[in-house]
This record gives structure tokens, sequence and C-alpha cells, in this order.
């Protein structure tokens, strides 16, 4: 599939406002830190590939009834199956089973 387009660009930095974008989905100020400490965690200490479209992605997943971690494997669990692991523990380091 790589071959029919010129270039591919990896982008794993917030192309929004990722604060403003969590607020319109998440009241909880705890809830928003703790997503948001996971998420540069995730590209920071994992350097997992996380564009902004999971970010509002796993959002949405989560104001629909999902957990958080639910939304995560929907979301990253098949393109990340080789991290998987790692991220579900990154998940438990700042959620505690929330």
């Amino acid at each position: 599939m790589e071959n029919r387009f010129e270039a591919i660009y990896e982008i794993n930095e917030p192309l929004a406002d990722e604060d403003a974008i969590l607020a319109t989905y998440i009241e909880d100020t705890d809830i928003r830190e703790r997503y948001t400490n996971f998420v540069a965690d995730l590209r920071g200490k994992q350097q997992v590939l996380y564009p902004t479209r999971d970010f509002v992605r796993i959002l949405r997943l989560y104001t629909k009834g999902f957990t958080i971690l639910r939304a995560l494997e929907i979301a990253m669990a098949s393109r990340n199956g080789n991290v998987w692991d790692g991220i579900a523990q990154l998940y438990e380091a700042h959620f505690g089973g929330m």
C-alpha cells in the first residue's frame, strides 16, 4: 500500500489544541489531568504513535459509555499489538483501575 503514495509522514505531535478538545469531552478535571499525563508518557517515554485523531476517537468512545481502557483497545490494540501490554501497563499506572 505504501508504494501508492509519494510520501508518508508520521506526525506524533498535536495538530490541534488537545487541552481544549479534552475539556469539551470530559468535565472531570482529575480524569482530564490523568489522560493528559497518560498521553504525554505514551508519546514521550513509550514513543507510541498517538495522533490527535486517536486522541479524539478515544474521547468520543468514552463519552458513549466505554471505559478509557476499552476505548484504547478499540482504537489502538490492532495496530500496536507489539506494544499493547506496555500501553495497558501505562494506562494502569495513570488511571489505577478507574
